[in-house]
């Protein structure tokens, strides 16, 4: 039992290990949330030319991202677009990252 006053001291290898552990099952996280945003963006032949779409609705990820380009801001675009949702911008982002 260590005195009052005293530290434990945790070895700095455990710590890593904890960190790293922390930080892969934050990305594994990551990654189950943006396939399920991807499942967002749709490809439907003859709609749009054929370009992806948000949700099969007549609206492009490249219409999305130069409103976003131009200075509007995320919730300027859902106000002037109200049927689209927070998680169709980020899935417009997330889609032009997978991409680059």
């Amino acid at each position: 039992m260590p005195k009052a006053g005293r530290r434990k001291v945790i070895p700095k290898s455990l710590i890593l290990i904890a960190r790293i552990t922390t930080f892969e099952a934050t990305l594994r996280n990551n990654e189950m949330n943006n396939q399920q945003l991807l499942k967002r963006i749709t490809i439907v032949p003859g709609l749009c030319g054929s370009k992806p779409t948000i949700r099969g609705m007549r609206i492009t990820v490249t219409d999305i991202l130069e409103l976003l380009a131009g200075g509007m801001t995320e919730q300027q675009v859902l106000n002037d677009y109200p049927y689209l949702e927070q998680d169709d911008m980020r899935a417009c982002l997330e889609y032009a990252a997978r991409l680059s």
